[in-house]
């Protein structure tokens, strides 16, 4: 029906005025065109999830709803002719989109029926779960086996079928791995795993569990484990004091650097040889010198990646033969060093037992307190493996001293304050005898610090006896001279026995004849 438009307008003339009413008829009213959806994106999304809604003859200057199934409607955040932007709202369904237009416009039927928004459902979150781990031992000798037990747990119920993997991250290292050999296990009913590992080096393990849309993932804690390498020693059954043995022994797994053999002496365990691995192999040659079992062990300190090693014990039977004048051998060789080792006057180095080695061996004997025969047997051999030590009491920070031990009977010869030869010496032996001065004297050694005063380099024939090559401490005839020895034996007994000289052998005298040289210091004690 026409609508009818109705105006009133006063004409004015010039003799009078008339009042009239103008109608103004409007023609049909113009069709509001109807608005269409022809996409949206996404097709599905959670509540919440901003959707884009693309079609023709949106309203853009009012503001639109979009109901999604059969949800209140909800408010759009952008309106085009061509673009609605809208939020799934709280209760939405899956189905079609249906756009609401301002009152009195129209409102799309629906989106297309092949494209219906699908409202996700809300995830449930995974529930939390706690990993624990242990491990048998902390420690294992290579190649021992270890065993880790994990369990998985969701407040405090026992999670099944879950896969776990286990990790080790070697000690130093920031890095977890894979344990190479170790399957992903899945959880029992009780939720444990467990491993059964040869570890190799030290490290920490640890379990791990992806986690699953039902369970979140979690890691253990870690476990240390440390790692001691496997040491064998072997040495032959039986050997002779003071000969070297072979010993011989492995390291596995197969590592460098340096091991240490050890001996076992009085009571602690002593460093006697440092040898170094070839391809877990070593090897090292060391002496005995106490008759019996001898222990040894070998050792290898910590490092980063490996825990301290230790063998077990291992002997030999040690022999010590009887050694006395004219033995020969191996043995006397080896006898003779060590006690020159030790400071002891054996001269002229050999393997033949000789004068010089039987005075070396009574003045350790001296020293030692054992029985003063000159013969090397088992008692000499067991000290030498401990020996006392004999101590200077007057130290000359330069040049050549003597000191003579006279409960000891030993003659001490020092070089610039340290001791440098011992020997064996016989002093007064406290006798009464007749002097030349026809008087019945004592035998008496004279104590105190004397210089050597004068020397005479012969045999010195006197009525007491004879003095070979004397060095004279004082002006009374007291000196420091040879008293025979070689072939026709030595008058330097095991015991005092001089008239009051300090006597040592010939062959001693010719050794050291020239050292002590006119003001040398002399001490008798």
């Amino acid at each position: 029906m026409p609508s009818t438009l109705r105006a009133v307008a006063t004409v004015a003339g010039c003799a009078a005025m008339t009042a009239a009413t103008l109608v103004v008829t409007a023609g049909p009213s113009a069709a509001v065109p109807e608005p269409a959806i022809s996409s949206f994106t996404p097709s599905h999304g959670l509540v919440g999830t901003t959707v884009d809604i693309t079609g023709t003859n949106f309203n853009s200057s009012e503001t639109a709803a979009v109901a999604f199934g059969t949800a209140t409607p909800a408010a759009a955040s952008s309106v085009t002719s061509t673009l609605i932007v809208v939020k799934v709202p709280a209760g939405a369904k899956s189905g079609k989109l249906v756009v609401s237009q301002p009152a009195g416009a129209p409102t799309t039927t629906s989106a297309p029926s092949t494209n219906s928004f699908t409202v996700d459902p809300t995830p449930v979150p995974p529930k939390h779960t706690k990993l624990a781990l242990v491990v048998s031992k902390s420690s294992v000798t290579y190649p021992g086996k270890d065993g880790v037990t994990a369990t998985l747990t969701s407040s405090s119920h026992a999670v099944k079928e879950a896969a776990v993997v286990l990790e080790h991250q070697t000690r130093g290292s920031s890095t977890w791995h894979h344990v190479s050999g170790a399957a992903t296990e899945h959880t029992s009913h009780s939720g444990s795993v467990h491993w059964t590992v040869v570890p190799h080096v030290r490290g920490t393990y640890r379990a791990v569990f992806a986690g699953t849309k039902a369970y979140a993932a979690s890691a253990s804690n870690g476990r240390s484990v440390g790692v001691r390498p496997q040491l064998s020693l072997s040495l032959p059954a039986s050997s002779t004091a003071l000969l070297k043995i072979a010993a011989k022994g492995k390291l596995t797994p197969h590592l460098s650097g340096v091991v240490k053999l050890e001996q076992r002496i009085d009571h602690h365990w002593h460093v006697v040889a440092r040898p170094r691995v070839h391809h877990g192999s070593f090897k090292a040659s060391v002496a005995t010198s106490s008759p019996g079992t001898e222990k040894f062990r070998v050792v290898r300190a910590t490092d980063t990646r490996h825990l301290s090693g230790v063998s077990q014990a291992a002997s030999t039977h040690v022999v010590a033969p009887t050694l006395r004048l004219g033995s020969s051998g191996a043995v006397v060789a080896a006898l003779e060093k060590r006690l020159h080792k030790l400071h002891y006057d054996t001269g002229h180095l050999g393997s033949s037992y000789g004068w010089d080695a039987e005075h070396a061996v009574t003045a350790f004997e001296k020293v030692q307190g054992l029985s003063k025969d000159g013969v090397a047997g088992s008692g000499v051999f067991k000290a030498l493996a401990d020996p006392k030590r004999v101590h200077l009491k007057h130290k000359v920070s330069s040049g050549i001293a003597v000191e003579v031990n006279l409960e000891k009977q030993v003659l001490l010869i020092s070089k610039n304050g340290k001791l440098w030869r011992i020997l064996d010496t016989s002093t007064a032996g406290g006798y009464l005898f007749t002097g030349s001065d026809g008087q019945t004297e004592r035998a008496v050694t004279p104590r105190g610090h004397f210089h050597v005063v004068y020397k005479v380099n012969a045999l010195v024939h006197a009525r007491l006896g004879t003095l070979y090559r004397p060095s004279f401490f004082n002006y009374d005839g007291y000196a420091i001279h040879g008293e025979g020895n070689g072939d026709t034996g030595s008058n330097v007994p095991p015991y005092p026995n001089s008239h009051g000289c300090v006597r040592i052998t010939d062959d001693a005298a010719d050794r050291y004849y020239n050292l002590l040289a006119v003001g040398t210091s002399v001490w008798i004690y």
